[in-house]
This record gives structure tokens, sequence and C-alpha cells, in this order.
């Protein structure tokens, strides 16, 4: 029995909902690039710390270990975020994937009640016309 404007408010309650999923994506996003920075200078950190002793150890070139040790931490983070940005995506295409099921659902069920609608009014406008029917035959037989 939903109408069309009724479809359309939810698709306009679908759309605000996925904007603001989307919002709420962008903010854990951000969130996690911030933990993942956090992350990185304490890494950077102990890092530094290490790159001491070797130096002390191995007589190393300190611009070739930094440069090393920058570009593993920095694959790292890449890789992490990636697979954070997948695993995100993954889930909200599964939510989006299951609304527009409920919508092609909501769809069929409107398109089903008003077929049905149209039949009972046309079997109400039959039973109508066969009373009349009925009406007359009986004023002709009495």
């Amino acid at each position: 029995m939903l109408e069309q404007r009724d479809l359309e408010a939810i698709a306009l309650l679908l759309d605000n909902k996925l904007e603001k999923n989307n919002e709420q994506m962008k903010a854990y996003i951000d969130e996690r690039f911030e933990k993942t920075y956090g992350y990185i200078d304490e890494r950077f950190e102990k890092t530094y710390g290490y790159i001491d002793e070797r130096f002390e150890k191995n007589n190393v070139s300190m611009k070739e270990f930094v440069r090393e040790e920058i570009t593993t931490q920095i694959t790292r983070s890449e890789s992490f975020l990636l697979e954070e940005m997948e695993r995100m995506n993954k889930s909200t295409n599964s939510k989006i994937e299951f609304l527009q099921k409920k919508i092609d659902d909501l769809t069929q069920y409107y398109r089903i009640t008003k077929l049905e609608n149209d039949n009972t009014t046309l079997l109400l406008q039959l039973v109508s016309r066969l009373q009349k029917d009925v009406e007359e035959l009986k004023k002709k037989i009495a």
C-alpha cells in the first residue's frame, strides 16, 4: 500500500542514512590515521634508539640506514591503511546491498498490494452488478 511518495521518502531517508554513514566512515578513517601517525611517531622514537645502537655496532652509514627504516615503516603504514580502507569498503558495500534488497522488497510488496487492491475493487464492482441483476430478476419474477 506504499505510494510513490512513500517510496521517495524512504529513498530520501536511505540517502540521508548513507550520507551520515559516509561521514562516520570518514571520521573513523581520520581517527585511524591519527592513531597510525601516533603509532608511527612512537615507532620512529624506538627506531632512532635502535639506530644509535646499530651505528655503534655496525658502523653503517646513518643516511642509508634511516632511509631503509623509513621506507620499511612507510610500507607497513601504507599496507595497514590499504587493508583498513578495503575492510571499510567491503562493510559499506554489504550495507548498501542489504539496503538495496530491502528497497526492492518494498517495491515488490507495493506492486503486489496495488494489484490486490485493484482486483478487490473489480470483484466488488462485479458483485455489485450481480446484486443489481438479481434484484431486477426478483422484480420481474414477482
